[in-house]
């Protein structure tokens, strides 16, 4: 059997092009995963604050 030299060249672009959609999987999943990371922090601090300002007025009517 004579080898194609074309098998190598499509096969390895066959290859590239797997990983390139492999790649551009992970990116996306990892924005999204980034973004739902930046709602969850927005969140926290929010939270965190409002637990401040009742704490804060608690410990302000403690000291009347």
């Amino acid at each position: 059997m004579i080898p194609n030299p074309n098998f190598d060249a499509t096969a390895k672009a066959d290859v590239l092009t797997q990983e390139l959609a492999d790649s551009r999987r992970r990116i996306r999943q990892t924005e999204i995963a980034l973004k739902r990371s930046e709602q969850m922090l927005a969140e926290n601090i929010a939270r965190s604050r409002r637990i401040r300002v009742a704490v804060d007025a608690a410990d302000s009517l403690v000291k009347r």
